[in-house]
């Protein structure tokens, strides 16, 4: 997850979504998503240094790398239905500053509670997606994105349980938030 090369990168996170062995793994995988968001905050001043030199950005800034290394594991994640998790993915979907770092913690959110039968796991993960819905759908292009793939990831195949009826909380807050979005202040349609 960790490597450079994208190719290995992706391949690395994809079998361990595929693959998720011992729950140890999650913990090594969470350490990761924290070891790289250490790393944005430690870079910024080397980033203006760098832009300083004239490097390109994309090879010589450590952040840069960092970006698409949460990324990996926050995809990774989807396959590990645990509470430490399941706070990390939150934490990413709100905070991270990687529009796809948060894209796929959106995703992994969804998937963890489509297919997991823990109740407790989906009480959480459930009510934290439809509440950053709406705030999601007034925000820029990518935040709505965002909403786009959490309403695409509800139709799960092969969900746990109950899934249907419990993913209608998240269908109805897009709706929901889509109308109001649609409207102007004075409750009228935007055109």
């Amino acid at each position: 997850i960790n490597s450079k090369d994208p190719i290995m990168g992706w391949t690395a996170a994809n079998v361990v979504k595929r693959e998720p062995g011992q729950p140890d793994n999650a913990r090594q995988v969470r350490e990761i998503y924290r070891s790289h968001e250490a790393a944005v905050s430690d870079s910024k001043p080397l980033v203006q240094e760098t832009a300083e030199m004239g490097a390109p950005l994309e090879q010589d800034v450590p952040y840069v790398h960092s970006d698409t290394i949460r990324w990996r594991v926050v995809h990774a994640l989807g396959a590990f239905p645990d509470d430490d998790t399941v706070t990390l993915l939150l934490q990413a979907l709100e905070k991270d500053r990687y529009h796809w770092a948060r894209y796929g913690a959106a995703r992994s959110l969804v998937e963890i509670a489509a297919r997991t039968d823990n109740e407790k796991i989906r009480s959480r993960i459930i009510p934290n997606l439809a509440g950053q819905i709406a705030t999601l759908s007034r925000g820029d292009y990518n935040s709505r994105r965002i909403v786009d793939e959490i309403e695409r990831t509800v139709q799960y195949k092969d969900a746990a349980g109950n899934w249907e009826q419990v993913a209608q909380a998240l269908l109805e807050a897009i709706k929901k938030a889509r109308a109001t979005a649609d409207s102007g202040p004075d409750g009228k349609k935007n055109i």
